[in-house]
C-alpha cells in the first residue's frame, strides 16, 4: 500500500479502527485512548482526526522522517500509522 492510499483510507472510521487494532505498542495505545477520551471522541474518530491533521499540517521534516521509518520497517503501513499518531500526540 502506498502512503497516500494509507492516508486516504484513514478517512473511513472503520478502516481507522482496523488499523488501530494492528498497533502492538501498549504505551502508545494507552496514550491514544487517553487523548481520544480527553477529546470526547471514539478512538477510531481520533485516529481519523490525527491522520488528517498530520497530512494537512506536517512540516517537510516530519514527512521525510515518516518516509525513512516506512523504508526501514517490515510493515511500512504500521510504521507510518504509528509515527503519525505518536507525532500527533507530541504536538497536542
Amino acid at each position: 500500500m502506498m502512503l497516500g492510499d494509507l492516508i486516504r483510507s484513514m478517512d473511513d472510521p472503520e478502516a481507522a479502527a482496523n488499523a488501530f487494532a494492528t498497533i502492538r505498542d501498549a504505551e502508545l495505545l494507552a496514550r491514544i485512548s487517553a487523548a481520544a477520551t480527553a477529546a470526547d471522541m471514539p478512538v477510531n474518530e481520533y485516529v481519523v482526526y490525527s491522520v488528517r491533521m498530520f497530512a494537512n499540517t506536517a512540516a517537510d521534516e516530519a514527512w521525510i522522517t515518516l518516509i525513512g521509518k516506512c523504508q526501514a520497517h517490515s510493515d511500512p503501513g504500521l510504521a507510518a500509522l504509528t509515527f503519525i499518531l505518536d507525532t500527533g500526540l507530541r504536538t497536542e
